[in-house]
């Protein structure tokens, strides 16, 4: 259950950073 939570948690941060590192760096 946590490894579950925290790879969905994980995912999410990731992608907020993949979006708004682009934004960043341009």
């Amino acid at each position: 259950v946590l490894p579950k939570l925290s790879s969905q948690t994980l995912h999410a941060l990731l992608t907020s950073d993949e979006l708004w590192v682009p934004s960043e760096e341009k």
